[in-house]
Order: structure tokens, then C-alpha cells, then sequence
């Protein structure tokens, strides 16, 4: 049996994206306490439940005092574009397995749902959040 490729197919100039209508790229920052209410409303989007007391031992272990309990390899980032929190991210930096190289563990991520296929997970917030201070080669889901 012979496979038979199909004509590509591109989209006419009317469906394209106008670029002024492009929202521009999101900031990424470190996580703060102040984010703990915009990454509530995010997850609770997703999920359809409120889990405060979730989330406040989240930020407890990533945000603070005494964050990570001796851990250095954690990291909260936030997305942020004009001042509002569209995306996060929680992780850790493990090499633990049979010698491995240092590598990102995605713990926790969400993106405000008016900001989904923008990128924003993909490319601000897993790209390589873990590897300019960690060594980190490699990120995990």
C-alpha cells in the first residue's frame, strides 16, 4: 500500500491573524506572596474549585520564610502582561536518579484561559525557567 500526501493547505490572507490585533509577549518574574490570589483564580478557572488552603501551602514552601525548607532548587515564576498575572509556574530542580544530570520538574503551571495558544506556558513560562542558575539541561512534566 502507498501513503498519499495531502496538498498543504494555507490559509487564505483573510484568516490570519492581523498583527495589531497580536497581544504583545507576557513579562516572566519570580513568584511574590502578592500572586497567591491571581494564581487562586487561574487553577480555579481550570478546575472549578477555590483551594485556598492548597495554595497557601504552595507559597508557603515557594514564597518566604523558611520557602523550600533547605531546598535550593525551587522556582515560582509568574507571567505577567500590563501588570496582570496571566500564568504560572512551580518547580523543582532535581538529580537524584542514578547519577543524572540536573533537570527541571514542572510541579504545578496554569494560564489564564483568555491567554491559552498564546504561548505563554510554552514559551515564557517551561522554556527554560530552571537553567540559568541550576545548570539544569532538560526540563520534565
Amino acid at each position: 500500500m502507498t501513503a498519499r500526501l495531502l496538498p498543504v493547505r494555507r490559509p487564505k490572507p483573510s484568516a490570519r491573524p492581523d498583527a495589531a490585533k497580536i497581544p504583545a509577549p507576557p513579562t516572566t518574574r519570580a513568584l511574590t506572596a502578592r500572586d497567591l490570589d491571581a494564581v487562586i483564580r487561574i487553577d480555579a478557572i481550570h478546575t472549578g474549585g477555590t483551594k485556598t488552603a492548597y495554595w497557601r501551602q504552595i507559597f508557603r514552601d515557594f514564597v518566604g520564610p523558611g520557602a523550600g525548607r533547605g531546598r535550593v532548587g525551587r522556582v515560582g515564576l509568574v507571567a505577567e502582561r500590563d501588570g496582570t498575572v496571566i500564568g504560572f509556574l512551580f518547580g523543582d530542580i532535581r538529580a537524584f536518579e542514578f547519577g543524572s544530570e540536573p533537570c527541571g520538574w514542572i510541579l504545578e503551571i496554569g494560564v489564564d484561559p483568555q491567554c491559552l495558544r498564546h504561548g505563554v506556558a510554552s514559551m515564557r513560562l517551561a522554556s527554560q525557567p530552571f537553567a540559568p542558575w541550576s545548570g539544569a539541561t532538560a526540563c520534565r512534566f
